[in-house]
């Protein structure tokens, strides 16, 4: 007889294992939200996603929010009888921030101007988001075109936001045209806030007025040493407008470009007493009289009229002399806690002058530079110290702030009993 023989097929299933994934969007500007799906066989019985910025997913067809711009490179792996297979796309995924765009022009021929540096700050942060620079016909933008030869962005992590502010500044030792905050603003908190909530922004135009030849120049001295390297500040109020510079080797400034006002303040802030010096000279004739002394009162400063050159606006630092007229002391809350980051301010309305300091994190202050008064008649000529602020309230987690309402030594909120 003969023998029978079963055959019997499949026992053994060998399975090539192919996967890919594709996402949609690919690009696009942040916070973006992408879809992930994948290509691959019904045996896959597991997957781990990593979306390239430590985010990761075990769902099979994810979607992921990317809260920052940047290339990211995303990949899969999936699992199967035991075996396991990851794909990976590098910079697949591009998320860039919003943009906005426009001209810069001059005001006296509409001309673009070339080389300005256009930033992007954000106010609820008051975190630089953008930088970019002007092309040679004065256009900028904060994405560059595939084409462009050579893009001008350093940054772009522009959100999608409504509190956004436009700043544009002249090329360095530049002073043409006077910088603006859009539109036509020289402080930020004036300026007309952009938004990019609903989409980018295009022809965000900023025409720059022509810079003065006004000048002021002077020295920073402390007793004849040159003090160099300082940042020397002219304001007026009238126009809410500033400029700065900073001193050379020698502690000579000048501040170039100066919009017409007769309420300009020269001033700086010494490090070493922690107080603004402002320049001053008894009577008048700024620019004529050579400067003895400074002062450290905003009201006391003497006002000056840039018209044309004004010379001889020095700022003298005495440290030896202002150092003697100091008070220190410390401030607590009703809790007998440190209260951190308050001013205490000293003045004397005898002397039309006084200074003030924060307090640090153990609630210690010293205020510096102040004038010595009188120990024949301490009380007309002595100094009166208070406190008057808004502070965080880190004690208590119900109460967001804690406002402390007036108060002199020795604790009374009347100042007479001061």
């Amino acid at each position: 007889g003969g023998e029978d023989a079963l055959v019997k097929t499949h026992l053994i299933e060998i399975y090539d294992l192919h996967i890919d994934f594709s996402a949609t969007p690919a690009a696009g500007a942040f916070p973006l939200t992408v879809t992930f799906a994948a290509d691959m066989p019904d045996n896959v019985t597991g997957v781990q996603w990593h979306f390239g910025d430590g985010a990761f997913s075990s769902d099979r067809t994810p979607s992921h929010v990317y809260e920052i711009a940047g290339e990211y490179s995303p990949q899969l792996t999936a699992y199967a009888n035991g075996t396991s297979l990851t794909i990976a796309k590098t910079n697949y995924i591009n998320v860039k921030g919003r943009n906005i765009s426009g001209r810069v022009t001059g005001s006296d021929n509409g001309s673009g101007l070339a080389g300005y540096q256009v930033k992007v700050i954000q106010g609820q942060s008051n975190q630089q988001v953008g930088e970019t620079y002007t092309d040679d016909n004065g256009y900028y933008s904060f994405i560059c075109e595939p084409s462009a030869d050579n893009c001008l962005t350093v940054l772009n992590e522009i959100p999608a936001a409504s509190d956004l502010i436009l700043a544009v500044w002249p090329p360095v030792m530049q002073n043409d045209y006077y910088m603006q905050y859009y539109n036509g603003q020289s402080l930020s908190s004036r300026a007309n806030l952009i938004s990019t909530k609903e989409s980018n922004q295009a022809n965000v135009n900023l025409i720059l007025e022509r810079a003065t030849t006004h000048q002021i120049k002077g020295r920073v001295h402390d007793n004849g040493t040159a003090m160099d390297n300082t940042q020397v500040s002219a304001y007026s109020e009238k126009l809410t407008f500033g400029l700065n510079t900073l001193t050379d080797e020698n502690g000579y400034y000048t501040l170039s470009g100066l919009k017409a006002s007769d309420d300009y303040r020269i001033y700086i802030w010494d490090d070493q007493q922690n107080t603004e010096i402002y320049y001053a000279i008894p009577g008048g004739n700024p620019g004529i009289v050579i400067p003895t002394y400074s002062v450290y009162s905003w009201d006391a400063a003497t006002l000056i009229d840039p018209t044309g050159v004004l010379e001889n606006i020095d700022i003298v630092l005495d440290h030896r002399t202002n150092q003697r007229g100091t008070i220190k002391g410390q401030v607590q809350t009703d809790s007998q806690l440190p209260a951190e980051n308050i001013w205490v301010y000293a003045y004397s309305d005898a002397l039309e002058t006084g200074n003030g300091a924060f307090t640090d994190a153990l609630g210690n202050y010293t205020i510096t530079a102040l004038n010595e008064t009188s120990d024949n008649d301490p009380y007309t000529m002595g100094y009166i110290v208070a406190v008057h602020s808004i502070q965080s309230n880190n004690h208590n987690e119900d109460v967001s702030d804690l406002w402390y309402t007036y108060q002199a030594y020795p604790g009374v909120t009347d100042k007479t009993e001061a």
